[in-house]
Order: C-alpha cells, then sequence, then structure tokens
C-alpha cells in the first residue's frame, strides 16, 4: 500500500498515537490542514488499511462507534513509512547545510559568504569571515 498524500500520512501517524473514531480523524486533519476533508476521504482510507491487515476496528460507546486501531503489522508498516520520510527529510536538509569556513560549524539555507584571498566562501558569521580574512583565529574574537 502506498501513502499518497499527507492527509493519509497525517491520518496514519494520528492512529499510530491512539486510536481513534472515523469522526476524531476528520476533526484533527482539520485543525492540521485547514480544511475539512470529506468522510469520502477518510472512510476509504480506513477500509483500505483494514483489508491489508494494518486496522482493526473496536467498538466503543452506547452507541457502539467504530474505533480504528493499528494491529501489529499496521504498526510496523507506519514505522516504515516513517523511516522512508525520515530519509526523504534527510536529503532535503542535506542539500541546505553548508559548513563555515572557518569554524566548520554547520549552517542551514543561506550561509554569510564573503571573499577570502579572492575566493568566494561561506561562513556562519560575519565574524568567522573577518576572522577566516585577517588570518585572526576563532579565539581571538
Amino acid at each position: 500500500m502506498k501513502i499518497t498524500s499527507f492527509s493519509r500520512l497525517y491520518a496514519l501517524m494520528l492512529l499510530s498515537k491512539s486510536p481513534r473514531h472515523g469522526y476524531e480523524i476528520i476533526k484533527e486533519l482539520e485543525g492540521a490542514i485547514g480544511k475539512k476533508p470529506s468522510a469520502a476521504d477518510v472512510y476509504p482510507f480506513l477500509k483500505d488499511l483494514m483489508d491489508q491487515g494494518y486496522v482493526e476496528v473496536g467498538r466503543t460507546g452506547k452507541r457502539e462507534m467504530k474505533k480504528y486501531v493499528l494491529t501489529g503489522e499496521g504498526k510496523k508498516f507506519t514505522k516504515k513509512i516513517l523511516e522512508n520520510l525520515s530519509k526523504i527529510i534527510d536529503a532535503m536538509i542535506a542539500s541546505k547545510v553548508t559548513s563555515c569556513a572557518h569554524c566548520s560549524c554547520k549552517v542551514y539555507g543561506d550561509a554569510y559568504y564573503a571573499s577570502v584571498k579572492g575566493r568566494k566562501a561561506p561562513f556562519c558569521c560575519r565574524y568567522c569571515a573577518g576572522a577566516a580574512g585577517s588570518g585572526r583565529s576563532e579565539g581571538s574574537l
């Protein structure tokens, strides 16, 4: 089974935290995405999870409401999805990380660039750029 949308991923993560009623999933999705998902989006996904053996249904309350809970296989499936998502996020972050040319600390996003010895280099801050340009060590700032 593939998780093909943020809504499905989030619904699966909600179930990994604790058993939920379908309506609870819809309300929490609404809060997370700012738009109320259709029951026609949520319940068929829950049925697919049941058909795959990842979710089972318990009944609770006076009205016998269905409560969806992950099975052991569902927990393994969710763990695998999270591991794959983590690899994707790690790769995205790694592409945005540079090392300061002076102190070697990691800089996420926009580094401070300066020319040192005719070469443009990334720095974490203007102080490291100044220290590298003047030949001073990090400790002499």
